[in-house]
């Protein structure tokens, strides 16, 4: 298929909905549970209707049905995600984490065996991209998996005694009994690989997003000894002061080097940003899911016409796919008032992250909101897939907590029959759309 590295995925992603939305229907059926949408769920419906409010009426954005029917679906998959998650089965959430941190651990075997020869990249312009086109996406992902592999790392192991002398005789005992230091070690040799191979990458924005996402789990993790470090100051303020003008030196250092290590590709981005805040005060409204690069082509046209380009920046100016910030770039496709929403969700999803100290997760979406200001994860499905899922854990401990319970603006039978019936109908729906392509 043409660029079936991308396109590849879309079709698995699509067969792989219709069996969780049916799996999801027989799961609520055999269990017998019940659903509440909550404010947030609502909320994630308004910005979704949103962007399909933009995408039809506005704009009637029917030559793009590629990226509706994949958001579609992944409205789908938040909601199957919130079935789950609603009835308090945290190892389903714990299973899921591991998984996504063995992802990053394959990625990283991945791209060891493209760095020194042992297999093909996916492009032929670059020697490391594991199974994406690019090395940007490629160290995006692991710069995500790293803060949730820290935070795992990082847990306590707890073995389980087994009595049973049949099992001790047959080997198994000692399995089980290996088994947590194996789930705490994956997480650790993940760790280590990842920081040896995003150098390679040469993406700075990586570099920024595991940074930022690494010391909000280091900060959680130590949390309960702030107390300590505060005493610690007082003492040696002067000391703690010339530290603070080290690191800060070294910080601006750093933020330099790291623009002239590829300074015309800053520059571009630049670029890129100034150009993309020109198209979105032209369309307030958006322009339609996918139809940015239309429109962005348009406003730099119009720039550069008017004369204000300078030479540097017809020098770096190109025809770019993407927004290389995906914040413009929603604000562009789907409108202010989609940007709005969006940053109100992920603020929610954020602050509850925090508050049940769900670490790792919060950390691994601090990285991929730092990683989308720089370049464009959320046009790469992996990237959209994980960040559904963290989206949905903030509901694992919220729903636990008794008083959280009844919260609901429907009866929870209703709303099971609305969430699964729906959802059931949207996959294949989307199926029936998809596959003729195929």
């Amino acid at each position: 298929m043409v660029n079936g590295v991308v396109s590849g995925k879309y079709f698995w992603f699509y067969g792989s909905m219709g069996v969780i939305s049916i799996t999801t229907l027989i799961f609520a059926a055999i269990r017998k549970l019940h659903f509440r949408f909550t404010k947030f769920d609502w909320l994630i419906l308004l910005f979704s209707g949103n962007i399909l409010f933009t995408s039809f009426v506005i704009n009637d954005a029917l030559q793009n049905t590629t990226k509706l029917v994949l958001f579609a679906l992944l409205v789908v998959l938040y909601f199957n995600f919130r079935f789950f998650f609603e009835h308090k089965d945290t190892n389903i959430q714990r299973s899921i984490c591991f998984f996504i941190v063995l992802t990053g651990f394959i990625e990283v075997i991945w791209g060891l065996r493209q760095l020194y020869g042992f297999s093909y990249s996916q492009h032929s312009l670059f020697k490391l991209t594991g199974s994406f086109f690019n090395p940007g996406p490629y160290s995006g992902y692991l710069a995500m998996v790293f803060p949730l592999a820290l935070y795992y790392a990082g847990q306590k192991v707890k073995s389980k005694r087994v009595n049973d002398k049949r099992l001790m005789a047959k080997g198994i005992w000692r399995a089980i009994h290996l088994l947590p230091f194996a789930f705490r070690l994956m997480p650790l040799i993940t760790c280590i690989a990842i920081l040896l191979v995003l150098p390679a990458a040469m993406s700075r924005a990586s570099w920024l997003a595991v940074t930022a996402g690494s010391l909000l789990v280091l900060c959680g993790h130590y949390s309960g000894r702030f107390s300590y470090l505060k005493d610690y100051y007082e003492k040696q303020k002067k000391k703690i002061l010339f530290i603070g003008i080290v690191v800060l030196i070294s910080l601006f250092s750093a933020l330099s080097g790291m623009y002239l290590l590829k300074k015309d590709s800053a520059d571009g981005r630049s670029l890129m940003w100034k150009i993309a805040l020109q198209t979105a005060q032209k369309h307030p409204f958006g322009v339609g899911l996918g139809n940015f690069s239309g429109a962005y082509g348009n406003a730099q046209a119009d720039y550069f016409a008017s004369g204000k380009g300078t030479e540097t920046e017809e020098y770096v100016a190109g025809c770019p796919e993407y927004g290389f910030n995906e914040y413009l770039q929603i604000a562009i496709e789907s409108g202010v008032i989609s940007l709005v929403l969006f940053i109100v969700i992920v603020f929610l999803s954020l602050k509850s992250l925090i508050v049940n100290r769900k670490w790792g997760v919060a950390g691994s979406m601090v990285s991929l909101l730092i990683f989308a200001f720089f370049s464009y994860p959320f046009s790469v499905l992996p990237f959209l897939i994980v960040f559904v899922f963290l989206l949905a854990n903030r509901h694992c401990e919220e729903r636990s907590n008794p008083k959280n319970r009844k919260a609901g603006l429907l009866p929870a039978r209703a709303s099971q029959f609305a969430m699964t019936g729906i959802c059931l109908f949207l996959s294949f729906f989307c199926l029936y759309k998809a596959y003729p392509v195929y």
